[in-house]
């Protein structure tokens, strides 16, 4: 029975630890330390990255996405993410989702965004792709996400 017990610590010692990671509370609040990476040498295998670029204001989308495991519900800005400087392109590689809000008179902007690099699907629904297509952008077949680290609270 004392061996049943101890199984039974272990495994909610376990649960618990999971849960606080999961959800970044203490003591594993914050996120990797990012890499700097280049812009031609920036793929969806880096984990967490920093990389300059020009962030496309030209159309405004944003998205809720609920919390999860005690994180708060949080409104994300989505927008294209070109090569530092390029304000005319229209072929999408990258994209950005940031919880800062662009200002209003703002179309393009330069930024350097430390964040996780991920797949189209955590961050992109097909109603998003259609709303950039018809404000004329097109994307290339394995485009990806950069969901830029939210502030620190």
């Amino acid at each position: 029975m004392k061996k049943l017990a101890g199984l039974y610590i272990a495994l909610a010692a376990g649960l618990l630890v999971f849960f606080l990671w999961s959800a970044q509370l203490w003591p594993f609040s914050g996120h990797p330390e990012p890499v700097d990476v280049a812009w031609e040498d920036l793929r969806v295998e880096h984990d967490a990255v920093r990389v300059s670029g020009t962030a496309h204001y030209t159309l405004r989308v944003s998205q809720d996405r609920d919390g999860r495991f005690g994180r708060p519900d949080r409104t994300w800005y989505v927008a294209p993410f070109m090569k530092p400087g390029d304000t005319s392109s229209t072929l999408i590689e990258v994209v950005v989702a940031t919880t800062v809000e662009p200002e209003r008179l703002v179309s393009y902007e330069d930024l350097t965004v430390e964040g996780y690099a991920l797949p189209k699907a955590a961050a992109m629904t097909p109603a998003l792709e259609e709303a950039f297509r018809n404000a004329g952008y097109s994307f290339v077949d394995d485009y990806f996400v950069i969901e830029a680290f939210p502030p620190i609270e």
